[in-house]
């Protein structure tokens, strides 16, 4: 009996490691943290067309990720406190050794803003659910 709690303990601990050193801290660029959006609530449409085109996928309709993929919740507060040109530089540049891709060459600055707004739309959702 005491064995196998040891080796559940492990075996979590175990896990713990790994997802620390799998998802290390995202180191964004000062500048990038501190630009403004150039198109605040614009383009919620479009945003909404690019997400479920390339980020519903692993991100889910919903915007709560799917843990095995991503553990990232675009309606989690956490999430939110993002600055917008924090989020720009996420979705422009990617993260490399993850499924996080860079997009900035698929879409045109203007329209990765409008996705930067579109995940803006997750947190009032969840507001309104609660």
């Amino acid at each position: 009996m005491k064995r196998e709690i040891v080796k559940r303990v492990l075996f979590i601990a175990s896990l713990f490691v790994f997802f620390a050193f799998a998802f290390p801290t995202w180191e964004i660029p000062e500048k990038y943290q501190k630009v403004k959006n150039p198109y605040p609530d614009k383009g919620l449409e479009t945003g909404q067309k690019i997400y479920k085109k390339t980020c519903a996928v692993c991100h889910l309709a919903d915007g709560k990720g799917n843990d095995v993929i991503t553990p990232v919740d675009f309606t989690e507060d956490d999430f939110q406190k993002q600055s917008d040109g924090t989020l720009f530089y996420k979705i422009s540049e990617g993260r490399k050794g993850t499924a996080m891709k860079a997009y900035g060459d698929d879409y045109p600055e203007k329209k990765v803003w409008y996705l930067v707004n579109y995940l803006r739309s997750f947190q009032k959702k969840n507001q309104s659910s609660d």
